[in-house]
């Protein structure tokens, strides 16, 4: 019964996370119920129940919040959404889905070109591209266009069903060049 009740915490404790904010030394707080333990002895079992309780909330809320990207470093490609044009180059990371009238790439191994030189950044972004050329897992491309952040679809929470896959950037329409072949893993190409 103590596992159904610590899952039903660590649930709620991701629930919360998306509310609530907190530091992870605040797991500590799962600590406060021990000095207790010493002076109602007759409750040491519940003390320590209720201890483990909040210890399974608080990490549900760590974990949540440590899921989610950090979009203010510039090591992640969703850093440059929204702001001028950029050159990036990556992989295609998953089999190309082809639409009627287009197709969506999904580009991982991200670098992008700065006044400094290409760097490295993490995340993926998802292209939407006309149907011809066609591209293939594994190809290298280099890309110029805007970096967008993902908007709403009337009532779909598009934003939300592309973070679920990692992807926080999208691109509509940018000039590819593809620079190289079979960079993907053998077996899936």
């Amino acid at each position: 019964m103590l596992l159904i009740y610590l899952s039903c915490a660590w649930i709620i404790g991701i629930l919360l996370g998306d509310k609530l904010s907190i530091h992870p030394l605040w797991l500590l707080i799962s600590l406060l119920p021990l000095p207790f333990i010493f002076v109602f002895r007759q409750r040491k079992k519940m003390l320590i129940i209720v201890g483990l309780l909040v210890l399974a909330v608080l990490g549900g809320i760590v974990r949540y919040q440590s899921s989610l990207p950090v979009a203010e470093s510039e090591n992640y490609v969703q850093y440059y959404n929204d702001k001028t044009a950029i050159e990036l180059k990556g992989v295609i990371s998953q089999a190309p889905d082809v639409r009627d009238k287009s197709t969506h790439i999904y580009l991982s191994h991200i670098a992008i070109n700065t006044p400094e030189g290409w760097k490295n950044v993490k995340g993926q972004t998802l292209l939407f591209v006309p149907r011809y050329p066609e591209y293939s897992y594994g190809d290298e491309l280099l890309v110029n266009g805007k970096l967008e952040t993902p908007q709403a679809i009337e009532d779909f929470d598009y934003p939300g069903y592309l973070a679920n896959q990692g992807i926080f950037s999208t691109m509509l329409s940018p000039k590819i060049t593809v620079t190289a072949a079979g960079k993907g893993f053998r077996p899936l190409a």
